[in-house]
């Protein structure tokens, strides 16, 4: 989308989208469904969704090679897979911040393990993840 010269991506357009209404909305009343942080666990969610998005764009098999330690399999193709390069810091922060408000975050794990040794991280349609 352009406009008055600034480009956004849809990414960029949706985080924005989903951000900028919670500045001007009133604050929520019911602290109970919210962290610590002000930010509730389906926000947590939600931002890991997009930074996992963001995280696992790719053009080619040879970008992706990061895998996510965080997940409920005991297996690693059961993680989330991101490229070589992304500086995964941030996310790993963010998943903490959640632990920590008691949060359970659900990143799409497919816990598959008995294919495990049938697996190779891959570019398929601009997402890192498992063949």
């Amino acid at each position: 989308m352009v406009q008055g010269g600034l480009v956004m991506t849809s990414l960029q357009l949706s985080v924005a989208t989903i951000f900028v209404p919670m500045c001007f909305s009133e604050p929520v009343r019911d602290r109970s469904s919210q962290a610590l942080d002000g930010f509730s666990c389906a926000d947590y969610q939600l931002i890991a969704e997009l930074e996992l998005e963001v995280a696992g764009e790719c053009e080619f098999d040879s970008d992706c090679g990061q895998v996510l330690e965080y997940g409920v399999c005991d297996c690693e193709s059961g993680n989330a897979v991101m490229r070589n390069g992304y500086n995964s810091s941030w996310l790993y922060g963010m998943l903490e911040e959640a632990e920590l408000s008691q949060c359970s975050l659900e990143l799409g794990d497919r816990c598959d393990c008995e294919t495990d040794a049938n697996v190779d991280l891959a570019c398929i349609d601009g997402q890192c993840g498992w063949l």
